[in-house]
């Protein structure tokens, strides 16, 4: 396999990997909330998809969501914070730290 090859698959991995992290909090919401279920269709048949795997692949993508989703919440916090804390603090007067 040529080297492009290995990058496309491992960047197509990747990609699948984030939106796995990403889809979480709606399949977890989904999930523990039956009613939203009857309310939306389209977050149930998403829910339903996402905790039911097809394949190694997929399997392996849903574990890997799973363990990562403490460091991607941690990382995403600080980097939004960083963006965006000093705006809320001068618009709204909550520090930082307050806003983490």
């Amino acid at each position: 396999m040529s080297a492009l090859m290995v990058f496309s698959h491992v960047a197509s991995s990747a990609e699948r990997m984030v939106y796995r992290l990403a889809g979480l909090p709606v399949a977890v919401r989904a999930a523990l909330d039956s009613t939203s279920d009857l309310a939306d269709p389209m977050r149930a048949a998403f829910a339903a998809r996402y905790w039911h795997p097809v394949g190694v692949a997929e399997w392996s993508e849903l574990l890997g969501a799973l363990a990562l989703w403490p460091l991607a919440l941690v990382l995403a916090t600080a980097w939004f914070t960083s963006l965006n804390g000093a705006v809320i603090r001068r618009r709204h007067g909550k520090s930082v730290l307050a806003q983490v």
